[in-house]
């Protein structure tokens, strides 16, 4: 089990903080335009310090596309619309051509054709994301100094889709349906479970099963999450952040 390191109403505050968050996740139902600068000065904690949000979205798309917009649909977005997107709605974003790559030896990897466009989507190479993965890996046993034009392009290339994956699965796993609903029914129904099994001792359950693979997912957001939204009680004065996962998952204990 996760220590539980809030007690009283701090930690009511940051489970409230929370739920806040898990119900921004979900796809509006309204039509009505987001606090892009709001959402923009939000505090998170990313690479130990402390930053807007608007600094995440910033530097996250230099590092990806080379620029600080995105022009896809005959719109130009900024990078703070970018990263609404791609937090709160993922299958948009993955159509985004945010992947600058210029080296005709990566393209041919993957079977794409060197054309003048030298920006692609999530959506276009998400079919080689193995072919991707396995290239660098074996640049991995190659030091810096030593490695070729297309060994360095190809690392670069495996860092930035990790960036990629890395924010869009940092409030929730990305392609899930519904998040507010899983995260209730996890607390509400599932959890309890857990609690009545260490009490009796039993051999698990598939209802405990349930409970642990749903647990997964939640550990996952932990593991990967590329900014930690919510500070705890000591978080303020202290860069005691964490991610949404840890969060959800300290919230059953």
């Amino acid at each position: 089990m996760t220590e539980n390191r809030f007690k009283g109403l701090p930690y009511f505050l940051l489970s409230l903080f929370a739920a806040y968050l898990v119900i921004g996740t979900q796809t509006p139902k309204f039509s009505t335009p987001m606090d892009v600068a709001g959402f923009s000065e939000l505090p998170v904690l990313n690479g130990g310090r402390m930053k807007p949000l608007d600094t995440v979205a910033r530097t996250s798309l230099l590092l990806l596309r080379g620029k600080q917009t995105v022009r896809f649909g005959g719109k130009i977005l900024s990078a703070d619309e970018w990263l609404l997107d791609m937090l709160f709605k993922p299958a948009d974003a993955d159509s985004y051509p945010v992947f600058e790559i210029d080296n005709p030896d990566v393209l041919g990897v993957m079977g794409i054709q060197q054309t003048p466009n030298r920006y692609y989507s999530f959506t276009d190479l998400h079919p080689h994301l193995q072919q991707i993965e396995d290239q660098a890996h074996q640049v991995e046993q190659v030091k810096p100094d030593q490695r070729t034009r297309y060994q360095t392009a190809i690392d670069n290339l495996h860092n930035r889709v990790m960036l990629y994956q890395k924010l869009q699965n940092t409030l929730q796993v990305a392609g899930s349906e519904n998040m507010q609903e899983s995260v209730r029914l996890f607390a509400q129904k599932m959890a309890p479970v857990l609690m009545t099994h260490m009490a009796k001792g039993e051999k698990p359950s598939k209802k405990l099963i349930e409970v642990l693979q749903t647990a997964q997912r939640y550990d996952f957001m932990r593991e990967v999450a590329e900014f930690y939204p919510i500070p705890t009680p000591r978080g303020l004065a202290k860069l005691d952040w964490i991610s949404m996962g840890q969060a959800i998952l300290d919230s059953m204990t």
